[in-house]
């Protein structure tokens, strides 16, 4: 049961993502970013890095990722973060 489980969360992960990248719609994909940052920690970590370093993203779209990696309850995502800040 826990593979059939981990395979259909994969699957959602992927389709969420699908939604940030193709989605015209700034309020969906809002929904979806914040959707990301109800994974399980280093999955929402990973997935919300990937989404602030992907330039071909709007602005918006990075800023929310961002936004919700710094309200992260996590050391692996404040850590990241910090890292971004310390860059330049």
């Amino acid at each position: 049961m826990v593979l059939a489980n981990s395979n259909a969360a994969t699957e959602s992960e992927v389709e969420i993502r699908k939604a940030i990248d193709n989605e015209r719609d700034a309020d969906v994909r809002e929904e979806a970013v914040f959707a990301l940052s109800q994974l399980p920690e280093e999955r929402a970590v990973k997935a919300l890095a990937s989404i602030l370093e992907d330039k071909q993203l709007d602005m918006e779209t990075r800023e929310q990722a961002l936004f919700w990696l710094a309200q992260a309850d996590s050391d692996v995502a404040l850590d990241y973060v910090d890292k971004l800040l310390s860059e330049n």
